[in-house]
């Protein structure tokens, strides 16, 4: 239910229950401007001289945050429109009391008074509530609209509005509320530093912000400490008054590959977009830099139209990939008052290799039975690699050991190599450096693999290996298996046997019988044939 409304409840109440000229006498006073919140204050209230007694009350009157309401019949004779109103309050904590200032106005059938804020006494600016009565939303916007005010001497210490009946409802405590009966916006000036004079000039500023787009109205006026006491309020706003327009454009994307042949024409390509809502025409730039020497190979720009919130693929001038090396692509934006530099730039990192370089396309590691751990990897097609350098370190040192140098073979061939020197229940990682005939180095990995604890499984045997159907596979001991793949699916099943009735495609498989795992790969020759290795001891979780 609405504020309002509950408001408007009361006021009725009081009709009902007792007609009378003046229906209700109520009004806010919320935080101080450290917080104190205004919880058990006591309001009073008298009526011009105060001969007609004082009403009081204590707030949260209803159980609504900050709301106080006297009845204007507790007074000697009742109020009427043409009386004039006083209304102060005032709260103790821990030997400290915060005040609010005088609030006056003519009464009239529902009498509501200006917000009021706690006045800290510790801090030298005086509370002073200014803002709008009644704001009217014309924007026809769906985004939230909100309020900020500052002193106009003191344009830096901007203080924001807040709705504090929304804030303490677990509500959006930004929102101006513009079919609330009460004044719709209300700032402390006690929350900047400048000492005030009623002389001074304070603004208020309401806005909606939507993509670049800002809907704003901006008033200033005098601090009037006549009309209300320490508050000042306009009496209406209409909202907006104009509109604004920030400039953002981001790239996106950088369209290279990850490597390219030496020689190879690239035409470098980046996505730019318009992250406003009207055109905007940046510089859209892309350059390419050596990694190794930081030297710049490339640089191209284009102006781009895009409309608002458009995107689109730009292609740069074409450019020689050499001479072989690392490189970064650099797509970034030139754009007058582009408020969010965040996104101006992306970086995308790639290779320029020998026209016979050698391509790797898989590099693992694997336990086996005995507590050694086997290395694998596969290259595609020949090139000008010398050798491959295995090295390997536990997993929680820094400094890498050696491990092995293996000749290249120049050709698509699969390695492995079998590192026996390791400690088991220990997890080690392994990388692989490919040394190029000039003496250059690639590293690929590292991989991470734990050799195996306790006793393998001296007497359980496969054979044959390699071999060339999986249902020739024969197995030492009857049981059920499950064979799966790499990437751990189950592809077969094996029921209380000794040999295996199926048949796969060829790769790598797994071997599972209760907490043992077996792992067949490819051999050597890369055809259909199949290598196994035993492992044992390890548990499937």
């Amino acid at each position: 239910m609405k504020l309002s409304k509950l408001i408007a409840g009361t006021i009725l109440l009081w009709n009902l229950l007792s007609p009378r000229i003046v229906k209700g006498i109520d009004g806010f006073v919320f935080d101080s401007w450290n917080s104190q919140k205004p919880d058990s204050t006591n309001v009073s209230l008298i009526i011009n001289d105060g001969s007609s007694g004082t009403g009081t009350c204590k707030i949260p009157y209803f159980d609504i945050y900050g709301y106080w309401a006297i009845d204007p019949n507790v007074f000697s004779p009742p109020a009427t429109p043409s009386d004039t109103g006083h209304m102060s309050a005032y709260l103790t904590v821990n030997s400290k009391t915060y005040i609010t200032h005088m609030r006056k106005g003519p009464l009239d059938e529902a009498s509501i008074f200006p917000t009021a804020f706690l006045d800290d006494p510790d801090k030298a600016v005086m509370a002073h509530a200014f803002g709008v009565w009644d704001v009217k939303d014309t924007s026809n916007v769906a985004d939230t609209l909100k309020a900020e005010g500052w002193l106009k001497k003191n344009p830096a210490q901007k203080i924001k509005f807040i709705n504090y009946c929304l804030k303490y409802s677990g509500l959006d405590s930004t929102k101006v509320d513009t079919s609330d009966i009460f004044p719709q916006v209300y700032i402390n000036l006690e929350k900047q530093d400048s000492l005030w004079l009623p002389s001074d000039s304070a603004t208020v500023r309401l806005y909606k912000q939507k993509s670049d787009t800002t809907w704003q109205t901006k008033v200033s006026f005098l601090l009037d400490t006549l009309k209300y006491g320490c508050a000042t309020m306009l009496d209406s706003l209409i909202f907006p008054s104009e509109l604004s327009v920030f400039r953002d454009a981001s790239a996106e994307s950088v369209g290279v590959d990850s490597s390219y042949i030496v020689g190879t024409i690239v035409t470098p390509k980046g996505k730019l977009k318009n992250n406003g809502t009207i055109t905007q025409i940046p510089r859209f730039y892309f350059f390419i830099r050596d990694s190794l020497t930081n030297n710049e190979v490339y640089r191209d720009s284009l102006n781009v139209s895009l409309e608002g919130g458009k995107d689109s693929l730009v292609a740069f001038s074409s450019w020689t990939a050499t001479p072989v090396s690392s490189y970064a692509a650099i797509c970034s934006t030139g754009l007058s008052e582009d408020v969010n530099s965040n996104n101006d730039k992306k970086v995308k990192y790639f290779q320029v290799k020998s026209v016979t370089a050698i391509e790797l396309s898989d590099f693992s590691a694997y336990p086996t039975a005995d507590g050694n751990i086997l290395t694998l990897w596969k290259t595609e097609y020949g090139g000008n690699t010398a050798c491959w350098d295995l090295e390997k370190r536990i997993q929680e040192e820094q400094n890498w050991q050696d491990v092995a140098t293996i000749p290249s073979t120049n050709s698509s061939y699969e390695y492995k190599y079998l590192d026996k020197n390791v400690k088991r229940n220990i997890t080690y990682n392994y990388r692989l450096g490919q040394v190029d005939l000039d003496g250059s180095v690639i590293w690929h990995g590292p991989v991470s693999v734990t050799a195996l604890g306790g006793k393998g499984l001296e007497n359980f045997k496969i054979w044959p290996n390699p071999v060339k159907d999986l249902r020739e596979l024969k197995i030492s001991r009857r049981g059920d298996y499950g064979i799966y793949n790499v990437l751990g699916q189950k592809v077969a099943e094996i029921k209380n046997c000794d040999r295996i009735d199926v048949n796969l495609p060829s790769g790598v498989y797994m071997i599972v019988t209760g907490e043992k795992l077996f792992i067949p790969t490819k051999n050597s020759d890369f055809q259909s044939d199949y290598f196994l290795s035993i492992l044992g001891n390890y548990d499937i979780i």
